[in-house]
């Protein structure tokens, strides 16, 4: 409720979100690529900018995903609910689970462009075959999308919940 009737725009309450969980992630990831430095040495440094852009794309778009399923729900237990289900929903039908490959081929082609599948599929190429921007073009490009998509969706929603809300 208090952030309903603060007088911030709605565009400067969702950046300052964003933000806050970008931020957390970053220094998270320096501490990991930090780690990853000490141990790896050299074979980090040949791939770390496209690694640090391919993660800041798939870190925003899994948060701009959250916040529009944050957004959408009324209370915070149907929203952790809701953070689940797509959570599990998109671990099921990743290679996390069960290799895409034994996935009936009509849903295996849907499941290729599921956003768990797009990054591992990025993160492989880039730090196991040392790919270069060219390699992980249409996956990057694809994953933009999603974060386009995301960004106006969460926009919309909170626009929708805070009209429903009735502020």
């Amino acid at each position: 409720f208090r952030n309903f009737i603060t007088p911030t725009g709605e565009f400067s309450f969702i950046a300052g979100t964003f933000l806050t969980c970008l931020i957390i992630l970053v220094f998270q990831l320096a501490i990991i690529f930090g780690q990853a430095a000490f141990f790896l040495k050299n074979e980090l440094a040949l791939v770390i900018i496209t690694v640090i852009a391919a993660l800041l794309i798939i870190s925003s778009t899994f948060i701009l995903l959250g916040m529009l399923l944050g957004y959408a729900f009324k209370s915070e237990e149907t929203s952790i609910l809701a953070a689940m289900s797509a959570s599990s929903f998109l671990l099921f039908f990743s290679n996390t689970i069960l290799p895409i490959e034994t996935i009936p081929p009509n849903l295996s082609w849907l499941a290729s462009f599921n956003p768990f599948v797009i990054s591992d599929s990025i993160l492989k190429k880039l730090l196991l075959f040392k790919g270069t921007f060219s390699s992980i073009a249409t996956e990057f490009y694809v994953l933009l999308s999603y974060l386009t998509v995301f960004l106006i969706l969460t926009f919309l929603t909170r626009q929708i919940t805070k009209r429903r809300l009735g502020q």
